[in-house]
Order: structure tokens, then C-alpha cells, then sequence
């Protein structure tokens, strides 16, 4: 599994890839059902899987404080994502700027 930090990461000429953004905090039963669909149809489509995730928690940066503790940290979450057959994990750096890009935006800088 390639591992990226941010967009900023990804090789010259990345095409199209599918997609699963989240924050994956314990990678849960649910997590692991959610991009496990995304590997499959990645495989079905011949395309690389994607899994792009945030560092901070967006919470932590949009309202200091309000987010549960940590249940998975970074190297560990990123252990268990890749167990999954994932292709790439992507930990794009939240800031007060990145969370004011609007998703017209966040989709053009993906």
C-alpha cells in the first residue's frame, strides 16, 4: 500500500481510483465493510483504491476539544486500512484553511 501525505503526494499523471474519505477513527466493523466495498469495486473497475483520511481530527481543529479520544492512532489505523487490500492511504493535514474549501473545490484538488 502507497502512503501519502495529502494531495500534494500523489505521482504526476494519477488518474481515476476509488474513492472512500473518512476519519476511520478504530477502523470498526463498519469501516472495514465501507472500504471493503470500495476495494471490490475498485477491483471490478480496474482501478486502485484509495482511502483518504484526516490528521488532526477534523473536530479537533474546527472546535479545539469536542472530539472523543483517539481509539486507533495513526501507524496502527494505517496497519489495519492496509490489511484490507486498499492501494493507497491518503492522510490529508486538516486545517482551518482545508476546512473552509468549498466541495467544489476539495473535488477539483483531489
Amino acid at each position: 500500500m502507497q502512503r501519502w501525505r495529502g494531495f500534494e503526494a500523489a505521482p504526476g499523471g494519477w488518474g481515476r481510483s476509488v474513492v472512500t474519505i473518512g476519519v476511520f477513527d478504530g477502523v470498526h466493523t463498519g469501516h472495514q465493510r465501507t472500504i471493503g466495498h470500495a476495494v471490490e469495486r475498485a477491483k471490478e473497475l480496474e482501478l486502485p483504491s484509495l482511502v483518504l483520511t484526516f490528521d488532526p481530527h477534523p473536530s479537533e481543529v474546527v472546535r479545539p476539544g469536542s472530539h472523543p479520544a483517539v481509539l486507533t492512532g495513526p501507524l496502527r489505523k494505517a496497519e489495519l486500512i492496509e490489511q484490507l487490500g486498499v492501494d493507497v492511504l491518503c492522510v490529508q493535514p486538516f486545517t482551518l484553511d482545508f476546512s473552509r474549501l468549498s466541495a467544489e473545490q476539495f473535488v477539483h484538488d483531489m
